[in-house]
């Protein structure tokens, strides 16, 4: 074979390989990213099935930015749009789905649904409750787990003072959406209009319950992205509403633990305890504003509540088992408390943690190689260095 002819096919194996690698590499992009899309509708289904609709929606949202095509999350997206009553934002997701499939039938469904629900509003503000009734029964044929259908259907007949039948329109709607405060307003005023004061008055702390839960949310979002100002403010405010919500009371602790007002964070973080003596975050927060305060038994006691309200927290079996070893105190415990703490999250300063509490018991050789651990994690860090000297003496001994 020639030379020329031998560079040719060489050229030719060249670019049919650098083919069949493009090609693989796109495949696997693509089975990555059909991963990644599953994960985010998993999540999604996950938050809806407990209320969380913001975060259910931000996280189909967070599925169409890996696929803009994906029909599955257009779908939720539209139907969780629709049952909080956000119609142009599911008209638009249903919209989309019939340009990727022009011929998908469920979009075209609900987009029926959305049109006889908005004619039924039109006939409702006319006072037509009747033929407003015929458009909202035709919706929810074609959609059945609506929560805001099942809302206008109940007010229109509270408009016609039939309240008790609109009860159980109400009832439905909050049953598919637990924070629709329309319907959960109504429903209040349903009670009280019938004459039943004792379940009007328990619906109305329960609307109160729904939009301090509301506000909450919105306080968590603003602490989350760093406007603690803001957060403050929506945390008093969800206790405005709700005086009995008890992590309110443990964030405003958190929150003054930071600005090192400690007996203000005390005394919220106590509050918050005594509405919930479970709560784990107050417990938590607590014990460090002990250590801070140097009242380490208190300390021990906080933690110790923690590690048994949530055996599996990382965080607080790591932490009791330094206070232990630091007061020389429960050895054996702060042995396990280590070891638990590393198989649940390995990160250096747990290692740290084991590394002492081997070194304690007077295991050096097994303290050796966890403190190996933690400066492989965090190479260089002076304490994880004098806590290897410290035990390589004894070794070497």
């Amino acid at each position: 074979m020639g030379t020329a002819r031998m560079k040719e096919t060489f050229e030719f194996r060249q670019a049919q390989l650098l083919f069949y690698l493009t090609l693989f590499h796109l495949s696997a992009f693509g089975a990555f990213s059909v991963i990644v899309v599953e994960t985010h509708i998993k999540k999604a289904d996950a938050h809806a099935k407990q209320h969380d609709f913001t975060q259910a929606i931000e996280s189909l949202l967070n599925a169409l930015e890996v696929d803009p095509r994906c029909v599955e999350a257009y779908s939720k997206l539209g139907d969780l749009f629709f049952n909080i009553g956000k119609i142009g934002e599911a008209v638009e997701s249903y919209s989309v789905i019939l340009q990727i499939q022009p011929n998908a039938f469920t979009a075209q469904d609900r987009l029926n649904a959305i049109a006889h629900y908005n004619s039924g509003i039109l006939f409702a503000r006319r006072g037509n409750f009747e033929q407003a009734q015929a458009e909202y029964q035709l919706a929810l044929q074609l959609c059945p787990n609506q929560s805001f259908l099942y809302y206008q259907f109940g007010h229109t007949l509270a408009c016609q003072h039939n309240f008790s039948d609109a009860i159980a329109f109400y009832q439905k709607s909050i049953r598919l959406y637990s924070e629709n405060t329309s319907a959960h307003y109504q429903l209040m005023n349903a009670y009280f209009r019938l004459g039943n004061q004792e379940k009007g008055n328990h619906q109305l702390k329960k609307l109160r319950e729904v939009r301090a839960q509301k506000r909450f949310r919105m306080a968590e979002n603003d602490l989350k992205n760093g406007s603690t100002d803001q957060a403050f403010k929506l945390y008093n405010r969800v206790l405005d509403m709700d005086p009995e919500c008890a992590p309110a009371y443990a964030r405003l602790g958190a929150i003054a633990f930071q600005k090192n007002e400690l007996v203000k964070a005390h005394k919220h973080l106590q509050q918050a305890l005594e509405i919930d003596p479970d709560l784990t975050a107050a417990h938590y927060q607590l014990s460090w504003i002990y250590q801070k305060s140097g009242q380490i038994k208190k300390a021990v006691n906080s933690l110790e509540k923690v590690v048994a309200l949530r055996p599996n927290s990382a965080p607080a079996c790591n932490t009791l088992a330094m206070l232990y070893l630091e007061q020389d105190y429960c050895l054996d415990d702060a042995l396990i408390l280590a070891k638990k703490a590393v198989k649940l999250k390995p990160i250096a300063s747990y290692w740290d943690t084991l590394a002492y509490s081997l070194y304690k018991k007077q295991n050096y050789k097994e303290a050796d190689e966890a403190i190996k651990k933690a400066l492989e994690l965090q190479p260089g860090y002076p304490e994880y260095l004098a806590r290897q000297q410290a035990v390589r003496k004894h070794l070497t001994k």
